[in-house]
């Protein structure tokens, strides 16, 4: 659970399992001459899924608001086990443009809840 599983140089935008850290995906943007918004306390052995999960503070994006929201899409496991896709990648070719996609926002429900509604995976 500690993979980087896409980097989108165009819409800058990375897909991380929850054991990535800041140093790993720093170190795999750097490649690419991009470099992840670092929370003001988070060190480099920081999971990054994880600590955007609880919504600690970014420098120069401070309000999660659209456009500044640094989790735009969820894979997580449901109670029942079931796996629950949520945001642009719920749709097959779709591109990374509104961090809600399409419909409901159910990625919100997980963001800070702390594994209460599901596990979040990816």
């Amino acid at each position: 659970m500690n993979r980087i599983l896409d980097i989108d140089t165009v819409h800058w935008h990375a897909t991380v399992e929850p054991g990535v850290t800041f140093g790993q995906l720093n170190a795999e943007l750097k490649k690419h001459n991009l470099r992840v918004l670092v929370p003001l306390a988070a060190p480099p052995t920081a999971s990054v899924l994880g600590t955007y999960l609880e919504r600690e503070p970014v420098p120069c994006s401070n309000d999660f608001v659209y456009g500044n929201e640094q989790v735009n899409d969820i894979i997580a496991v449901m109670p029942n086990g079931d796996s629950f896709t949520m945001g642009n990648i719920a749709i097959k070719g779709a591109t990374h443009t509104h961090p809600g996609g399409p419909g409901l926002d159910f990625y919100r429900l997980f963001i800070a809840g702390q594994g209460t509604m599901g596990i979040v995976t990816s």
